[in-house]
């Protein structure tokens, strides 16, 4: 099974190891873990603490690789 990952720059700045310790562990279960080349920092930490118009998070600021159908 091929699996997505994306692990945001507020998960890399405040627990540095899940995204690693993640990946090991869907390897362990037989997964194919990919990395978009588009993943980036889109601002979350941001957007969180009230600077909205600092951060590119919200509808229509993520790359086409990386819109995900929203239910």
């Amino acid at each position: 099974m091929r699996v997505a990952l994306f692990v945001t720059c507020v998960n890399d700045m405040l627990f540095p190891g899940t995204g690693r310790a993640t990946v090991r562990l869907l390897e362990r279960l037989g997964c194919t873990v990919e990395f978009s080349a588009a993943q980036a920092c889109r601002g979350q930490m941001h957007s969180n603490t009230g600077y909205r118009g600092h951060s590119a998070v919200g509808p229509g600021h993520d790359p086409p690789e990386l819109k995900i159908a929203r239910a």
